[in-house]
């Protein structure tokens, strides 16, 4: 593995970078890090899930295309998370996500929440960006599908290795 990545995980000083930045800058700091690394070292790609699960949280406006790369690359490291929202999750289940209706064009995004509650603040915006058109959407998924299970902001995430193709618009 690359020394300089090692670095990365390893210097405090360097991991509280990804923290300084915000949270549109953090996931192009996240990328650019992983794309140093040998996507064939596994040791590596298990460092890339770690490290992608501890800073999904602080993430806004991702580049899908970037990051279905990275997920792709790194899938073969992917170990399930060791948690118990993760482990509970059913074979299949029904997931929502909160966005503005103009996404649904673009593709809708990895983060989905088991909460439709949660779902319906995300579709109103989030830390300080509104949506002009806040639209609920559900999917029934896979836990095959689930790359990250996260509750640590208690909004019961999951965080797909790519946007699922089927999906509908629901009523608030």
């Amino acid at each position: 593995m690359n020394s300089s990545v090692q670095a990365v995980i390893h210097d405090p000083r360097t991991r509280d970078d990804f923290i300084r930045l915000n949270s549109i800058e953090r996931p192009a700091a996240i990328t650019r890090w992983a794309s140093e690394g040998d996507h064939n070292d596994d040791e590596f790609g298990c460092m890339f899930w770690r490290v992608l699960s501890e800073e999904w949280s602080g993430f806004d406006k991702i580049d899908r295309r970037v990051f279905e790369e990275m997920f792709n690359r790194f899938q073969p490291s992917w170990r399930p998370p060791e948690t118990g929202f993760y482990q509970a999750l059913p074979a299949r289940f029904v997931a929502y996500r909160g966005a503005d209706a103009r996404e649904h064009s673009q593709g809708l995004g990895f983060s989905w929440t088991l909460s439709r509650q949660v779902a319906r603040s995300f579709a109103r915006g989030h830390r300080g960006m509104p949506n002009d058109q806040p639209t609920l959407f559900a999917a029934i998924l896979n836990s095959r599908d689930v790359a990250l299970a996260l509750n640590d902001r208690k909004e019961m995430e999951v965080v797909l290795f790519q946007a699922p193709l089927q999906f509908r618009t629901i009523s608030w």
